[in-house]
Protein backbone atom coordinates (compact mmCIF):
# COMPACT_ATOMS: atom_id res chain seq x y z
CA UNK A 1 0.00 0.00 0.00
CA UNK A 2 2.83 2.41 0.74
CA UNK A 3 4.23 2.01 -2.78
CA UNK A 4 0.77 2.58 -4.25
CA UNK A 5 0.39 5.75 -2.19
CA UNK A 6 3.69 7.13 -3.46
CA UNK A 7 2.90 6.13 -7.07
CA UNK A 8 -0.51 7.82 -7.09
CA UNK A 9 0.90 11.03 -5.67
CA UNK A 10 3.77 11.02 -8.19
CA UNK A 11 1.43 10.32 -11.14
CA UNK A 12 -0.61 13.35 -10.11
CA UNK A 13 2.55 15.46 -10.33
CA UNK A 14 2.93 16.02 -6.60
CA UNK A 15 5.27 14.90 -3.83
CA UNK A 16 4.22 13.60 -0.42
CA UNK A 17 4.86 16.93 1.37
CA UNK A 18 2.34 18.52 -1.04
CA UNK A 19 -0.45 16.35 0.35
CA UNK A 20 -2.43 18.39 2.85
CA UNK A 21 -5.36 16.05 3.40
CA UNK A 22 -6.52 12.53 2.77
CA UNK A 23 -10.09 11.32 2.69
CA UNK A 24 -10.24 7.72 3.87
CA UNK A 25 -13.28 5.83 2.64
CA UNK A 26 -13.93 2.17 3.15
CA UNK A 27 -14.66 -0.53 5.63
CA UNK A 28 -14.08 0.19 9.28
CA UNK A 29 -11.95 -2.94 9.63
CA UNK A 30 -9.36 -1.65 7.14
CA UNK A 31 -9.20 2.01 8.09
CA UNK A 32 -6.83 1.59 11.05
CA UNK A 33 -4.27 -0.19 8.83
CA UNK A 34 -4.64 2.37 6.05
CA UNK A 35 -4.32 5.22 8.56
CA UNK A 36 -1.11 3.69 9.97
CA UNK A 37 0.48 3.37 6.52
CA UNK A 38 -0.45 6.92 5.58
CA UNK A 39 0.86 8.24 8.88
CA UNK A 40 4.20 6.53 8.26
CA UNK A 41 4.38 7.77 4.67
CA UNK A 42 3.27 11.34 5.30
CA UNK A 43 5.01 11.74 8.64
CA UNK A 44 1.92 13.14 10.30
CA UNK A 45 -1.35 12.03 11.81
CA UNK A 46 -4.29 11.19 9.56
CA UNK A 47 -7.51 11.70 11.47
CA UNK A 48 -11.00 10.69 10.57
CA UNK A 49 -13.70 13.33 10.82
CA UNK A 50 -16.60 12.18 8.67
CA UNK A 51 -18.66 15.22 9.56
CA UNK A 52 -16.01 17.41 7.90
CA UNK A 53 -15.81 15.37 4.69
CA UNK A 54 -19.46 14.95 3.73
CA UNK A 55 -22.06 17.64 3.13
Amino acid sequence: MAASCRAVVARAGFSLPDVTGVLLVGGASRLPAARAVLRAELGRRCGTRPSRSTP
